[in-house]
């Protein structure tokens, strides 16, 4: 199914009003969890068990268990240091998927 990495550090900006810069972001795992509101939001046909792409609503009970049964696995780090969450972006991409140039935190 997938899996996400969030930075679970949180702290208040001066006066409480909002979150402190890198405080509950995503650092990896867009494209799974927007292939997965696509599918939800029946914008994208998935093939499910027999291999048939059908559409959100078209899928059969014991398919939609099975589906909403899967684990989507999110870890988390602690961190305000926004260089070492750059470092830890750029770990996750190892031998996955290839980043450009442009898409590294790193240059």
């Amino acid at each position: 199914m997938g899996s996400y990495l969030t930075n679970n550090w949180s702290d208040s900006v001066a006066g409480g009003r909002g979150l402190a810069d890198n405080s509950e972001i995503l650092i990896d795992g867009q494209q799974c969890l927007h292939s997965l509101e696509e599918d939800v939001l029946d914008k994208v046909a998935v093939p499910h068990a027999q291999g048939q792409p059908r559409l959100w609503p078209e899928i059969g009970k014991s398919e939609l268990e099975r589906y909403l049964s899967r684990i989507l696995t999110n870890a988390r780090v602690p961190s305000d240091d926004e260089m070492a969450l750059c470092r830890t972006y750029g770990h996750c991409d190892r031998g996955v998927t290839y980043r450009t140039h442009d898409q590294r935190t790193i240059q």
